[in-house]
């Protein structure tokens, strides 16, 4: 319900604004005072309706947010940034614990020579204290492949003491590659 109201479809306030906007326009025509009152009324609804979607992030937003950071951290080599947004007890693959995901991540990145990830699509759902983000990205490597990739990544985020942190990372399967063929890339690190 909360997200309904701090990230609300776009078509909620639009008609909200539309409603008082008619309503405030007639009511001038008919010097209806009223009416008029009425009109800038709900005017001053779709304003602050507005004003606070815009305000106040969701923890959807925020997951989706974070979800873009974690991808351009890896193209961009910004292991600080990377290294934040995991979860103590984060999992991926062969990488039991944190730091072995930071320096599986790093060095997988040299050994495919990673170039740039963009997301191409992402899907999140909430499930009591899990989102989940589905994403495709599209990535450039100059040691694997001659052409662009691309793959479909799964990320779970638990909320935690320093925000929501991602505790779960798994490929997914898609019609060019899978998750086989993306771990057989991953780089061992002990």
């Amino acid at each position: 319900m909360l997200d309904l109201l701090f990230n609300p479809p776009w078509w909620m306030p639009t008609s909200i604004l539309l409603v008082g906007t008619v309503l405030f326009w007639q009511a001038n025509r008919t010097q209806d005072r009223g009416q008029r009152n009425a009109g800038l009324g709900i005017l001053l609804v779709g304003l602050i309706f507005i004003a606070t979607a815009w305000l106040i992030n969701t923890p959807t937003e925020t997951v989706v947010k974070q979800t873009r950071q974690l991808t351009q951290a890896v193209a961009t080599r910004d292991w600080n940034t990377f290294e934040r947004l995991l979860d103590p007890q984060v999992s991926f693959s062969a990488y039991g614990n944190k730091a072995l995901l930071l320096a599986g991540a790093k060095l997988s990145a040299e050994n495919i020579g990673l170039k740039s990830v963009s997301i191409t699509g992402m899907e999140t759902r909430r499930s009591g204290d899990l989102i989940t983000s589905d994403i495709r990205c599209l990535s450039v490597q100059d040691r694997t492949m001659d052409q662009p990739v691309v793959t479909d990544w799964r990320f779970d985020w638990r909320d935690s003491e320093q925000g929501w942190r991602v505790y779960r990372i798994e490929p997914l399967q898609n019609a060019n590659i899978g998750p086989q063929q993306i771990e057989s890339h991953l780089a061992k690190v002990k």
